[in-house]
């Protein structure tokens, strides 16, 4: 008896210690399982993070596209600050330019024919712009320099050619000679103020002693033909038609404004 009571104690203490060992395995492997399982949250967690970031970053992305693309419209189809003016700015703008803009000015001058027939009838009348021709704007340079006299321009010449005024054109093309009352001599013209205090005017009247179609008027700085500095000259069209014994009264006013 007291054998077989040792041999149950030997075999209750060994299915102990078997028990143990089953325990040990199976916390083993729960906690594996554990480990495992906190293995795969973290992985979740890192695969959420990482689709955040992701998602957080694309977004930013697609708002800094609207937002430089708007800034780009707004840029373009809104004007400068400068350029947001009501209609009544505008206007004041414009009002202000007109006032301070300088006023242009010029050197201009007409001339204006009058026929008188031998019996002292007035023929036509007629009023014509001129061409200051290069020798006249040199000539009025030089008078500022005292170096010849500006009231020298007062001769007036008819010539008989229609061929267009030129600003290289230095006299008439072809002038009177004989036909002028007398011979070769140009009308010598007043010196006056004409209808403003800005108007330089001078009149003069040449007679012929043969008939003659008159188709230029130049305005020289000498009475004899052949020679004198020019200061314009006009083509008259239609001639003016002029037989022995009849004159022409020529008048040219030069405008400064």
């Amino acid at each position: 008896m007291a054998k077989e009571g040792v041999q149950t104690k030997e075999n209750l203490g060994f299915e102990v210690k078997r028990g143990e060992k089953e325990d040990k395995k199976e916390d083993t492997e729960q906690s594996g399982k554990e480990t495992q399982k906190c293995f795969a949250s973290l992985d979740a967690m890192k695969m959420r993070s990482a689709v955040i970031v992701w998602g957080f970053i694309a977004l930013l992305f697609v708002a800094s596209i609207f937002l430089f693309g708007c800034e780009k419209q707004s840029s373009q189809s809104t004007p400068p600050k400068d350029e947001l003016q009501t209609e009544e700015d505008l206007k004041t703008k414009k009002s202000a330019d007109a006032t301070n803009k300088p006023a242009k000015q010029s050197i201009k001058g007409k001339l204006t024919l009058v026929v008188t027939h031998e019996d002292g009838t007035i023929g036509e009348k007629r009023v014509l712009d001129n061409l200051i021709v290069n020798s006249g704007e040199n000539f009025l340079v030089d008078a500022f320099q005292n170096l010849v006299e500006p009231e020298l321009l007062r001769y007036h010449g008819l010539g008989t050619s229609g061929t267009a005024a030129a600003e290289t054109d230095t006299g008439c093309i072809s002038e009177l000679g004989t036909q002028y009352n007398p011979d070769n001599t140009r009308a010598t013209g007043s010196l006056t103020e004409g209808a403003a205090a800005n108007v330089f005017r001078t009149v003069a009247t040449n007679s012929v002693d043969a008939t003659v179609s008159i188709a230029e008027f130049c305005l020289m700085s000498q009475a004899a033909t052949g020679g004198g500095t020019m200061w314009t000259r006009v083509v008259i069209s239609p001639t003016v038609g002029l037989n022995s014994g009849d004159s022409l009264q020529t008048t040219y006013d030069l405008t400064v404004e």
